[in-house]
């Protein structure tokens, strides 16, 4: 759950922290996905306190996790 305004209260940041389970993303998972770094947690942790505003879709497909190529760099 997500209180816009407050990140501090919201779940969502106890699950993307890793100190509420279940763990975002997942300490074992088949696709190597790694905690978030302190710069992305900042980030949602501030669009969290500003509102957290944007569109929500409804996923009607199902995702197909595949891991991400060496040669490509995430944020």
């Amino acid at each position: 759950m997500v209180i816009p305004g407050n990140a501090d209260k919201s779940q969502l940041m106890a699950h993307i922290r890793q100190t509420e389970k279940p763990f975002m993303p997942p300490r074992r998972n088949k696709v190597g996905a790694d905690k978030l770094t302190p710069y992305q947690l900042g980030l949602v942790k501030l669009w969290i306190n500003q509102g957290a505003k944007g569109e929500v879709r409804q996923v009607t497909q199902k995702l197909n996790w595949r891991p991400v190529p060496i040669t490509m760099t995430p944020i």
